[in-house]
């Protein structure tokens, strides 16, 4: 799990209770330059349960407008426990002067409660109080923030593996970018490790993160492809332009804007018009992606794809490209972001190691997906491995994207 902060402090939640965690802290300057010399590691403990206090869980399901879900453990008391909990609400930005108030109750063995009359867009903390008989003093739950839908931003899983990891990955640069949807991310995973030895050997250490970005309710601009600036440089040093030949034929989409006529090295150049690209450094990009791609390695000397039709590819989802300059400065709550900020990285950012990926049984064989001689069993080991990736994630839990 991930926290980004552009102050000196930073309240860390969703951490379990009576836990050893070890916190890694690094430090970036205005430039979004890394300060390798500045890496230092901590431990820090949470402190075990009362046996009086309830736990409020996680919300695991996307909100509503005007209504949230609420779930809670029992304390481990149960002499006197009435099977009565109070819950007790508050705005998430209110001092701790503003008193908690009455938002709902539970009786077990029901303990999930729905809590409404809520404003949208907004984040709520609530914490829970088990109702003993008299004379039982009883200590009330940590807050867990909720958060209510809104009409004016949403929330987006996007998914992104990290090529270029060393030693130490730092799967932290979204900004200037391109992430995906879980299957469209992972159909560029297998096509990759399944036409190359050196990224079969680098997809061991390589890291897949999951990002939870809010972004403002508003058209997606026009995709762009985003790649290293230079050959040698960190991923930090990304820069985005027109979106290229290959990307658009992984999309199935226009070539017409692409010149094959004159002489070029790998794939022809395509050009995007200065409205579609300052569109694209405002707002997040998106283009649907279809599998199978191209036989490995690629012939586009005539000006085509050689991949097929849309219409008997499979559709894997989404690729995203996240402007740098679009990126609110975290903290942020998308309720309040100023223009042209547009799309902000949630504090939730969860990793997993490639190499696991592979223990658990991730198909990098070359076949079906190389080339389109089979397309049904292309989707049959894209989707193999997408659902090793969301089991993987699975294995610990955390709130789900927008709650």
């Amino acid at each position: 799990m991930s926290q980004t902060s552009s102050v000196s402090s930073l309240l860390v939640e969703d951490l379990d209770h009576g836990s050893l965690f070890r916190i890694l802290v690094r430090y970036r300057d205005a430039q979004r330059n890394w300060n390798a010399t500045l890496f230092r590691a901590f431990c820090c403990s949470t402190a075990g349960l009362d046996e009086t206090q309830p736990w409020v869980r996680l919300p695991l399901s996307p909100p509503s407008a005007h209504r949230m879900t609420v779930t809670v453990d029992p304390p481990k008391r149960t002499q006197g426990f009435s099977g009565q909990i109070d819950l007790q609400c508050r705005e998430r930005s209110a001092q701790a002067a503003v008193p908690w108030q009455h938002c709902g109750s539970l009786s077990a063995p029901n303990l999930s409660a729905s809590v409404g009359g809520l404003e949208s867009g907004m984040a709520y903390h609530v914490r829970a109080l088990a109702v003993f008989a008299p004379g039982v003093a009883a200590l009330p739950s940590d807050p867990v923030a909720h958060r209510t839908a809104s009409d004016a931003w949403e929330s987006l899983e996007v998914y992104r593996i990290s090529e270029l990891c060393g030693d130490v990955c730092e799967p932290d640069f979204l900004y200037n970018h391109d992430g995906g949807t879980a299957l469209a991310d992972i159909g560029f995973i297998t096509h990759e490790a399944a036409h190359g030895e050196d990224f079969n050997v680098t997809f061991n250490g390589s890291v897949i993160a999951r990002y939870c970005v809010s972004r403002r309710l508003e058209a997606f601009a026009d995709y762009v492809s985003c790649d290293s600036a230079a050959p040698g440089l960190g991923p930090e040093f990304y820069r985005c332009s027109c979106t290229d030949f290959i990307d658009r034929c992984i999309a199935r989409g226009d070539l017409s804007v692409c010149n094959a006529s004159q002489p070029f090295d790998f794939e022809p150049p395509c050009y995007c018009s200065n409205a579609s690209l300052s569109l694209s450094a405002m707002r997040i990009g998106r283009m649907p992606t279809y599998m199978p791609w191209f036989a490995w390695p690629p012939d586009f000397s005539n000006g085509t794809c050689g991949v097929p039709s849309k219409e008997v590819s499979f559709f894997t989802g989404y690729w995203y490209s996240m402007p740098a300059d679009a990126e609110c400065k975290p903290p942020s709550s998308m309720g309040g972001l100023e223009r042209p900020c547009s799309w902000s990285r949630e504090a939730s950012l969860h990793m997993v190691h490639g190499g696991h990926l592979r223990d658990m049984g991730f198909d990098a064989s070359d076949e079906p997906c190389s080339g389109a001689h089979d397309i049904p069993g292309c989707a049959q080991q894209v989707h193999h491995n997408t659902q090793l990736l969301l089991q993987a994630f699975a294995e610990h839990s955390s709130r789900c994207c927008g709650c």
